[in-house]
């Protein structure tokens, strides 16, 4: 797969439509999207249908649609238990306090934005603010 990723990264723009059509997942190029993207789509789309063994390109965007769902499903439990964790803590916080620990988050998130600290931090957030909602 990656000398296929490093053929179509060599490919121009123009040409992907064709060089998709010939791969067999057409349906991956869209006009006015980023090429690494749409290389992204179409190496994930074939390596699916290599491993699930399906021929079908439908069946295929059926697959990965599913493991999304999946992962968001898992991420969406994980948010909710973290806020429940910390609206367990009431009593430590008051509405001054909370604010406060959101807005530190905040700082870390602008500081370390895209590493892995900063993703972290935003989750945070987002989790103190939630919590901030249901506690007051």
């Amino acid at each position: 797969m990656s000398n296929l990723k490093k053929e179509l990264e060599l490919t121009k723009y123009g040409e992907l439509k064709d060089k998709f059509e010939s791969l067999g997942v057409s349906n991956v190029w869209k006009q006015g999207k980023k090429k690494a993207d749409m290389i992204n789509d179409a190496i994930e789309l074939l390596s699916t249908m290599d491993v699930s063994q399906v021929e079908d390109v439908q069946e295929a965007s059926i697959i990965i649609e599913e493991k999304t769902s999946k992962k968001l499903d898992e991420k969406e439990v994980k948010f909710e238990s973290d806020v429940k964790v910390v609206v367990s803590k009431k009593q430590f916080y008051t509405m001054v306090s909370a604010s406060k620990k959101a807005s530190q988050y905040n700082n870390i998130f602008l500081q370390h934005r895209g590493s892995i600290k900063g993703i972290d931090a935003l989750h945070k957030h987002n989790v103190m603010i939630e919590a901030i909602k249901r506690m007051f």
